[in-house]
């Protein structure tokens, strides 16, 4: 029985998948800014280049942003909206804990 090998084109497939894809920081900033999104759908997605039923079927669960639309709209949300803190940075454990 073979092994499945990875090719370098396998693992370029996988990386830009895994560019597209939001993270679950931006999901969960997204998600703590919902109301604000709802209000100004129209605004944002023309700020963002996306029809205004595309971004509303976001906020309903249907579907998500790619990681590029994900942070155009924290982007647009920080300009005209809120502050949107950093996400902390938390030390890397002790190796001997």
């Amino acid at each position: 029985m073979r092994a499945a090998m990875l090719t370098v084109r396998d693992l370029a497939c996988r990386s830009r998948l895994e560019r597209m894809q939001a993270t679950q920081d931006q999901i969960t900033a997204l998600g703590f800014y919902r109301d604000i999104i709802v209000q100004n759908v129209p605004k944002i997605a023309d700020e963002i280049g996306v029809s205004p039923q595309t971004l509303q079927g976001w906020t309903e669960g249907k579907g998500e942003p790619t990681s590029e639309e994900a942070q155009k709209i924290l982007d647009f949300l920080q300009e005209k909206f809120v502050t949107i803190p950093q996400a902390q940075q938390h030390p890397a454990p002790h190796p001997n804990n």
